[in-house]
């Protein structure tokens, strides 16, 4: 995944991206609702609701997510050179907070517009539990990496520790 969205990243010529897991799917026109408040606020990221659904795909409830529930403007991520990390599980876990950590302006709606499948046969349910938690260690080296650049000796200790 993290390679096919890292050509998506390099061949895409619009103004805003988004990301799609294969058994997941996107409200009809909402995209489009979502770019218009992109373009409103001038914002590098726009959230909107995500819906949790069933494997047969029945609606569970709406939630917030930061991870496939946003657009990214394309020029802001070429800018903080954002790419995906290859070869873990979870590489949006790390990719998301550092591409949000990084935004200059950010934007919550309640637009409607991702649906997201709890599918029992997907790749994070049929991956041993030792390869998940390898890279949740590599996802949690990745924060730490990124957040060293944020911390020197004038840090609050509060800080650091958090």
């Amino acid at each position: 995944a993290s390679a096919a969205r890292n050509v998506g990243l390099d061949i895409a010529t619009e103004e805003y991206i988004a990301f799609l897991d294969s058994d997941d799917w996107i409200k009809d026109e909402s995209l489009s609702l979502l770019y218009d408040e992109a373009v409103k606020h001038h914002a590098d990221v726009v959230m909107g609701n995500m819906w949790l659904c069933q494997q047969d795909g029945s609606i569970d409830k709406p939630f917030k997510c930061i991870s496939n529930g946003s657009i990214k403007e394309l020029l802001y991520l070429h800018k903080i050179q954002a790419r995906f990390e290859e070869g873990i599980m979870h590489e949006d876990e790390l990719w998301c907070p550092i591409v949000l950590c990084q935004a200059e302006r950010m934007v919550i709606t309640n637009i409607e517009f991702y649906y997201y499948r709890q599918n029992e046969e997907s790749v994070m349910h049929t991956t041993s539990l030792a390869r998940r938690l390898k890279s949740l260690f590599q996802v949690t080296e990745g924060w730490i990496k990124f957040s060293d650049q944020f911390v020197s000796s004038k840090t609050t200790v509060d800080l650091r520790r958090w």
